[in-house]
């Protein structure tokens, strides 16, 4: 069975699920949920804050620990960062 959630605030929700046989024999259980609609908190540190062409920069982010992903997107290069969430990129001038 598939449900889609209402927008609802979070908190731990209950469903109650029922059965009956052909003969009428009922059984019931319940099941929670918990929605969550926090954002993950993320913290990010640059060194250098300037750089200039071909100099490396050093990106460090912490985040709140239900973060499952950071991604970086620097111009139109998309970098998944690891677990550590440490990005080295180098400054290249842009051909005019």
């Amino acid at each position: 069975m598939e449900y889609p959630t209402p927008q609802i605030g979070d908190g731990v929700y209950s469903i109650l699920l029922m059965a009956q046989d052909m003969v009428g024999n009922t059984n019931q259980t319940p099941l929670t949920f918990t929605v969550d609609n926090t954002p993950p908190v993320i913290n990010p540190e640059i060194n250098p804050e300037s750089a200039k062409p071909e100099e490396t920069i050093t990106i460090t982010v912490t985040t709140s620990p239900d973060t499952q992903s950071v991604v970086a997107i620097i111009g139109t290069q998309r970098i998944n960062l690891t677990q550590q969430w440490n990005l080295d990129h180098q400054l290249y001038p842009t051909p005019r």
